[in-house]
């Protein structure tokens, strides 16, 4: 069912973004994000096309690297180059993204955790909100990364000449949100399952 709700959700976000900003292959538009980008940051903007990501991007916490797919629009660029700008400053967000982007992901913490959770907790209500606090404290440093490289995204396609609207961040940032909240769940599951087995 999560990856269900997730693929719905990215594919709502992607006709949006697409709908308000043209396509990378728009080169003049993505010319312009790109003199945004280099004007306000100060930095070389560098990207390459992988055709694994078709519409969506990718940034390398640790190489520095940018990567959209062949159909990503202007905006997933934007994001991504947002990401690679917090990692070339030197504050908080820098380290925010580079410390603790992938803390939640690792499988001990994400879905171990998650087991304990259902396996320890009594009633299925209570188990079900730990279950979301974790989830979205070990995942704090990723949605912060991801709204700031959002707001970044922002300035750049205003500055390019095609603003987009609220509507198009809060659903990116709330794809995120949700995300977050859904991963949790087949650990959650297994140790209910676990609990019930155990406890009977």
């Amino acid at each position: 069912l999560a990856p269900a709700i997730n693929r719905a959700l990215a594919k709502a976000y992607q006709k949006r973004a697409a709908s308000e900003t043209g396509p990378i292959t728009d080169i003049v538009g993505t010319q312009k994000v790109l003199s945004a980008y280099k004007k306000q940051e100060n930095l070389q903007p560098f990207y390459q096309v992988d055709p694994r990501l078709a519409s969506g991007g990718q940034y390398q916490l640790d190489t520095g690297s940018v990567f959209v797919g062949p159909q990503a629009n202007q905006f997933t660029l934007a994001h991504e180059l947002g990401h690679k700008a917090i990692g070339e400053s030197n504050n908080l967000m820098q380290q925010v993204q580079q410390k603790t982007y992938h803390f939640g992901e690792h499988p001990l913490i994400s879905f171990g955790s998650q087991v304990a959770i259902g396996a320890l907790t009594p009633g299925n209500r209570r188990a079900l909100a730990f279950s979301l606090g974790a989830s979205y404290l070990t995942q704090a440093g990723k949605l912060a990364s991801e709204t700031a490289a959002t707001e970044k995204a922002g300035e750049y396609l205003r500055a390019a000449g095609s603003p987009i609207s609220q509507e198009l961040k809060a659903r990116q940032i709330g794809n995120y949100a949700v995300n977050t909240g859904l991963s949790g769940l087949p650990g959650l599951a297994t140790g209910r399952l676990i609990r019930a087995l155990v406890t009977k």
